[in-house]
């Protein structure tokens, strides 16, 4: 990947997930623009944001971090129709291979979604398990409270709290989708999550994997690195560091599809995507671009087409 070239060390940086010191800098992120985070604008202009490396688990992460609080402003007020949760979503993001993972390897039903937006994925284990979730967006906790989740807060510290103070058993599974590569501090989050599980229960994690094709083609010009708030991207490597680091251990990895692409919508992405390296090009050698097309050029690639995520089944 043409930003590997630009890789130097790290400076007094260490990596997130296993407190290595051998971090390389492999460039600026290319960031979607204008930065927007759930829909809702963020303003980065005051941090020298870059991609670092982790030489010896392979994470990437950026630095400095995006305040938490910034963040967490922008998932507070997305909207509930931001995502699509419609009677197709189930079979789109593959509810039933991944109830497949609960009911191998979760010790009962107890199931807690970190980042459960509208409970849509609850919703689809049925009233045969007790679904709690943790979610940010005030409008998608709504709807997910309706759809009989109980809701225990918009953070994992106020879900502890929440878990305490009203008596709540500990989980058998929490489910993590789409949410660690939005994680500034994966490891702490992790010990805190393994507070609100029973002992034997387990965590099942699905997000970008960086071993992917399309990962290693393109680098953190890829579809999936050009969204802000994808702050942290793993590996298997990474992903078992975390989990050894946060207490627990890796018992099933694979590679996934993070939704159905069909024929057609593989055909058109390929266009797209050979679309933008012409114009990548084009801009390279400072053709004159209209506004808009430049604005292409300079950012992400526009569509992933592979097998490019991962489900990980971490146990306490």
């Amino acid at each position: 990947m043409d930003d590997a070239r630009a890789s130097a060390a790290g400076g007094d940086v260490s990596c997130p997930v296993c407190g290595g010191a051998d971090v390389s800098i492999i460039g600026p992120p290319v960031h979607r623009q204008p930065t927007r985070v759930a829909a809702t604008p963020i303003d980065l202009s005051d941090l020298a944001l870059t991609w670092r490396r982790c030489d010896a688990c392979g994470y990437q992460f950026i630095h400095p971090p995006i305040p938490q609080d910034r963040l967490l402003a922008c998932y507070a007020q997305a909207a509930a129709g931001h995502w699509g949760t419609d009677e197709k979503i189930g079979e789109l993001r593959f509810y039933s291979a991944k109830t497949r993972l609960l009911e191998r390897f979760a010790p009962g039903k107890r199931v807690l979604d970190f980042g459960c937006f509208d409970g849509g994925y609850l919703a689809s284990l049925g009233p045969a398990y007790e679904r709690f979730g943790i979610e940010p967006s005030v409008d998608a906790a709504r709807i997910a409270q309706q759809r009989g989740v109980t809701m225990l807060g918009p953070t994992v510290s106020a879900a502890i709290d929440a878990a305490q103070a009203g008596g709540v058993a500990p989980m058998h599974a929490i489910v993590c989708f789409d949410v660690f590569e939005h994680l500034s501090d994966p490891v702490a989050t992790l010990r805190d999550l393994r507070r609100l599980l029973a002992p034997g229960g387990v965590t099942l994690i699905e997000t970008g994997d960086t071993d992917s094709p399309s990962f290693k083609r393109h680098g953190v010009r890829y579809t999936y690195a050009g969204l802000v708030e994808h702050v942290g991207l793993f590996n298997e490597s990474s992903m078992r560091a975390a989990g050894r680091a946060g207490g627990y251990e890796l018992v099933h990895f694979e590679r996934a599809w993070h939704h159905i692409i069909t024929a057609r919508q593989q055909a058109e992405y390929r266009l797209y995507n050979a679309a933008y390296h012409v114009l990548r090009g084009l801009d390279r050698m400072k053709a004159p671009l209209p506004a808009r097309l430049k604005r292409v050029a300079r950012g992400p690639l526009p569509w992933g087409t592979q097998a490019d995520h991962f489900l990980a089944v971490l146990r306490a």
